[in-house]
């Protein structure tokens, strides 16, 4: 499991738009309604759809932990305690002790955002070795459905030795919490996201090959020469510590092309393809912020 080692994992995906599937009121949050969804995706499944085949443990009113079947997450327990209506707290267990990850709490407010809007959703990707959790809501400064991103979970490591833990957590995107991060590529506290690999858990960033393409981590409007993919790395004092599995970031000529989810493909594969925005008062800042994410949904290389 390693750049050296690359080992392909299938993935599933669910959506809010599945027949049965629980859902999230962004117009009236409620205590548990994130735990629901994570706990109908990974453990119960719901209608006629089966669950990714997690187990749930230490599950007491709305605080859960999720174990995998996978023999590289043995190890681990990953939780969320949504006992708030206004907030989710993400956690893990790594050898029975618990990791708080920075900037672990995510708010359940969306600021600048139709809160009831038709097109809010909600997706979950996961493999057996984590997962992204997708949350989409319709923003009113831009008039688009832009979407926040919250990852948990092992990553592609280019370690040879690991060293112990390799867990990741971090979400990017809507939010009117101003510790969270905000935004790919940020500078500052707000851009902290945690990874613990290879005995750290400090001085990672992002990065990618389309990176050089952000002016001070802002997309330029309408002006990118051609339209480029990459994949997003864990970086570290200029080198790579890894890359994050199944994730693509994209940069377009034309911002009209960057709005929306869709399922389409990229290089003979399917993608879920969705717009990655922050909460900004501003349409300009709003615009410039905005970054095309691509998950594939057939397997992730690990």
């Amino acid at each position: 499991m390693s750049f050296l080692n690359p080992v392909n994992e299938p993935v599933l995906r669910f959506s809010s738009t599945d027949a049965g599937a629980p859902q999230i009121n962004y117009n009236a949050r409620t205590a548990g309604d994130v735990k629901s969804v994570l706990k109908a995706c990974l453990v119960t499944g719901y209608g006629s759809t089966a669950s990714a085949g997690w187990t749930a443990v230490n599950e007491a009113g709305n605080v859960i932990e999720f174990s995998s079947t996978s023999t590289e997450m043995l190890d681990y327990r990953l939780g969320v305690d949504d006992t708030s209506t206004s907030s989710t707290t993400w956690y893990y267990q790594y050898k029975n002790t618990r990791t708080n990850p920075k900037n672990n709490t995510i708010s359940k407010e969306y600021t600048y955002s139709n809160r009831a809007h038709s097109g809010n959703r909600w997706d979950l990707i996961v493999s057996d070795k984590g997962f992204y959790f997708i949350e989409t809501l319709y923003n009113n400064v831009i008039n688009q459905l832009m979407s926040r991103l919250t990852f948990m979970g092992q990553i592609k490591s280019a370690l040879v030795d690991i060293l112990s833990e390799n867990m990741s957590f971090w979400s990017v995107g809507l939010s009117s919490t101003n510790n969270v991060p905000a935004r790919f590529y940020a500078k500052g506290t707000s851009a902290e996201f945690y990874q613990k690999i290879g005995g750290n858990a400090t001085g990672f960033s992002f990065t990618s090959v389309n990176k050089g393409l952000f002016n001070e981590e802002k997309l330029p409007a309408d002006n990118v020469a051609v339209d480029l993919v990459g994949e997003l790395y864990v970086g570290m004092e200029g080198g790579v510590m890894g890359s994050y599995a199944g994730l693509l970031i994209s940069t377009f000529r034309n911002r009209d092309d960057m709005y929306g989810t869709k399922t389409t493909h990229f290089n003979g594969r399917p993608v879920l393809y969705f717009c990655n925005g922050i909460s900004w008062a501003t349409t300009d800042n709003t615009f410039r912020f905005l970054v095309g994410v691509m998950i594939y949904l057939d397997y992730w290389e690990y």
